[in-house]
C-alpha cells in the first residue's frame, strides 16, 4: 500500500481547497478534458452531479492517505447486450500488497433513488462480472451524521 508524507492538516486544506472551488471542474478536468480541441468532437465529456462531485472527493482523500491505490470517474463502460450498456460512477482500485501488482477492484455507485432500469442494469453487470465487486453509496443527512452509507 501506498505511504503518504501529508498529514492531517495537509489533507484539510487540500480538501478545503477543492471544496472552495467548482469541485466538480476541478476533479473532472484532469480525466475528462481532451488533449487537444480535435479530439473535443470525438470524446464524450461527463459531468460529476454534486453527489459524484463530493464522493470524489472523498475518493481522493482516501488515495492521498495511501488507503486506495486509484480510482476513476466513469472510466469503465460494460457491454449487456446489443445497444445496452452500464457504466459505474467510480472505479476504485485498492492494492493486495502482493508482488505480482495485482490490485481488488470494485465498481461505485452514487445514487440517491434508483430508477428501475438503473438498479436492473446494477444487477444484471454484478452477475454477469462476477470478478468485479458492485457497491452502492448513498450521502447520509447532516442531521443522521452525514457521510455515506452503503444500500447495495
Amino acid at each position: 500500500m501506498a505511504k503518504s508524507n501529508w498529514t492531517e492538516e495537509d489533507l484539510k486544506s487540500y480538501y478545503n481547497r477543492l471544496k472552495g472551488g467548482d469541485a466538480r471542474t476541478d476533479l473532472t478536468r484532469a480525466k475528462m478534458a481532451p488533449a487537444s480541441s480535435a479530439e473535443a468532437g470525438a470524446i464524450k465529456k461527463s459531468r460529476m452531479n454534486k453527489w459524484e462531485a463530493e464522493y470524489a472527493i472523498m475518493l481522493e482523500a482516501l488515495r492521498m492517505a495511501g488507503e486506495i491505490e486509484w480510482w476513476g470517474f466513469e472510466s469503465l463502460k460494460f457491454r449487456l447486450a446489443d445497444s445496452t450498456w452500464y457504466t459505474p460512477d467510480f472505479i476504485v482500485c485498492y492494492d493486495r500488497g502482493c508482488y505480482c501488482g495485482a490490485y481488488d477492484m470494485e465498481a461505485h455507485e452514487v445514487k440517491g433513488f434508483w430508477r428501475d432500469d438503473a438498479l436492473v442494469k446494477f444487477k444484471v453487470t454484478a452477475e454477469l462480472f462476477p470478478w468485479l465487486t458492485f457497491k452502492a453509496f448513498r450521502k447520509r443527512r447532516a442531521k443522521d451524521g452525514g457521510g455515506w452509507e452503503q444500500i447495495r
